[in-house]
């Protein structure tokens, strides 16, 4: 039987037009649970050069043989308080997925062209600013109540191909139990400003997972990933996750995960020949708190890591032990290990506790390249009485005071970074952000210049101080990546728990608790963070000394012209007084 193709547009649905979202909603639902043919294949087209907006909660299930085209824009509304609830037994009402589906055989999400340019491939924009809310305030307000770009569970036979999937309001990708999947040549980006890293602005973009997915025999291959958590996890299945391959990708956000594992079985997974760029985080494989149960253990095993560049790493280019991570309002809250670990020691930043009876084992790195790590080059935490074992740092090798990207270009590496930044939030932050800076340091200014010209020297330069340094300092402190210069970036911050542990090889750094067997015994790297941070600290010292020698003499100079005002005023008055006493 001959294939049947649904053009969206002869279906009804309007471009360009928000108050047409809920219609098309409803129109594109109805179209994908019709897909569900047993005989012949359904297609359906997004028309490209189309815009189409939509709001949340289209949900379809048991599609069969379908091809979802999208060559033009699907885009949701940023009306959250009209979108759609559901209820969730745990936590209440939740807002619904922006499109989920359940139980699909044979299905595919793509677009006619594979050409990386900016129009060239479909999209799929979640709106995300508006769920973000204002940067480092939003998250407050909203935490996790927010919905998931696309999400699948239980498909077999399923493709994802020649897309872009942006500003998800959560985590973008969610894909479980996944039977024969491959995801490849597609982008992800979520981000808050063009800069080049993970700022606190970006940062608040939490929660944006890349591809989250579980189950067995997927392969992600040639896909680029810029977001702010997990770039690519594999998630808990309760028959395990097992035989997946991850290749050519280059991600930057938390890095390429396995986890957070609970009490579930993860196993032959392989990571390789991939770049990670300014990624907050590297290579990252973690435990939460429900792995630690003695009679059901979570378990990751045989994993391999080969062929990989993380460069400039604005936190941990590895970590391997419990979920650095939190749940509750507090983000120093440990659970199990705390985000403030190990820079801030108050309100639990000071504990990062193994998980206990959680099982690693057979974990191999082989050639990966680390450059200009911001902090240490990773922390590898086991427990006291489940050690992790048999792990190999084969051909592991560190370049810390370098600062060169290996030739590989960020928008070439990324092409979902072509994509533009709506995000009007951000503007509201700056400010936000100015008006609390600068206003308080012109009322010291008001307080201090009421009187002049008889205001003191040092009320002055007090002054002039606080315009040179507060805003400046307030301001850095939200664009700047990583939280780098805090730690010693030549070894490992933490190696514990460890049983057969090798470094092998060109490794030139050897965790303290491996057992070293490279080739030139090691050899070990220099500390950078001293020399960037010393570097940071006299150049705004000088600059702000300039800034106040500047301020001194013309203080000096506008004084010295009063002087001479007051003298001839002086001098006249002098003058009219013995005028008066003469006559």
């Amino acid at each position: 039987m001959d294939d049947v193709e649904l053009n969206f547009i002869d279906l009804g649905a309007i471009p360009d037009s928000p108050k047409a979202a809920v219609e098309n909603s409803l129109i594109i639902e109805s179209a994908l649970r019709s897909m569900n043919s047993t005989s012949h294949l359904t297609i359906l087209a997004i028309p490209k050069g189309e815009l189409f907006w939509l709001m949340g909660g289209i949900r379809a299930d048991g599609l069969h043989n379908a091809r979802i085209v999208i060559d033009g824009t699907l885009k949701f509304v940023d009306d959250t308080a009209g979108w759609p609830m559901k209820e969730n037994k745990k936590k209440g009402f939740l807002p619904s997925e922006c499109i989920e589906m359940h139980d699909l055989e044979n299905v595919t999400f793509t677009s006619s062209s594979s050409g990386r340019g900016i129009h060239d491939r479909g999209i799929v924009d979640g709106s995300g600013h508006v769920w973000w809310g204002v940067p480092l305030i939003g998250y407050v307000e909203v935490g996790t109540a927010r919905p998931h770009l696309l999400y699948v569970k239980n498909a077999k036979n399923f493709v994802v191909e020649n897309l872009v999937l942006k500003d998800s309001p959560r985590w973008t990708c969610v894909f479980h139990g996944l039977d024969n999947a491959v995801i490849r040549h597609s982008s992800i980006v979520a981000r808050r400003t063009s800069l080049d890293g993970h700022s606190l602005v970006d940062l608040s973009a939490f929660n944006t997972d890349g591809f989250d997915v579980s189950g067995h025999d997927i392969h992600i291959h040639d896909c680029d990933i810029w977001n702010q958590d997990d770039s690519i996890a594999v998630k808990d299945e309760p028959s395990g996750s097992y035989n997946m391959l991850f290749e050519r990708i280059n991600a930057s956000g938390t890095g390429l995960v396995i986890g957070s594992i609970g009490k579930t079985h993860v196993r032959n997974i392989t990571f390789r020949d991939s770049y990670l760029h300014r990624s907050y985080k590297g290579i990252f494989l973690k435990f939460r708190d429900g792995a630690g149960n003695p009679d059901r253990p979570g378990i990751i095993e045989d994993v391999l890591f080969e062929d990989i560049e993380v460069f400039a790493a604005e936190q941990w280019p590895i970590w391997i032990g419990p979920a650095q991570q939190a749940i509750s309002g507090n983000p120093c809250n440990p659970q199990p290990c705390s985000l403030c670990w190990p820079i801030l020691p108050w309100f639990g930043g000071d504990v990062c506790e193994p998980i206990e009876h959680a099982v690693y084992r057979n974990i191999t790195l082989r050639n990966i390249n680390i450059t200009g790590p911001r902090t240490s080059l990773g922390t590898i935490i086991g427990g006291d009485r489940t050690p992790i074992r048999d792990i190999v740092f084969d051909n592991v090798f560190t370049h810390t005071c370098s600062s060169s990207s290996g030739g590989h270009s960020r928008i070439e590496s990324f092409p979902g970074l072509l994509q533009p930044i709506e995000d009007p939030e951000v503007t509201t932050f700056y400010f936000i952000l100015i008006v609390a800076t600068i206003v308080p340091v012109l009322l010291v200014s008001c307080c201090c210049f009421f009187r002049w010209p008889r205001t003191p020297p040092w009320c002055k330069l007090f002054t002039t101080f606080l315009f040179v340094t507060i805003p400046p300092i307030v301001f850095l402190a939200t664009i700047l990546p990583g939280y780098g210069g805090a730690i010693d970036t030549s070894d490992f911050y933490a190696c514990e728990g460890v049983e057969g542990g090798v470094a092998e090889g060109g490794t030139n750094v050897v965790p303290s608790c491996f057992e070293d067997r490279t080739v030139g015994g090691g050899g070990g790297v220099e500390n950078c963070n001293s020399f960037v941070v010393a570097g940071i600290s006299t150049g705004y010292a000088i600059f702000t000394t300039i800034i106040l020698l500047f301020a001194g003499w013309r203080y000096y100079v506008i004084s010295g012209e009063l002087k001479k005002v007051k003298k001839k005023k002086g001098g006249e008055q002098d003058e009219e007084e013995l005028e008066l006493v003469s006559y």
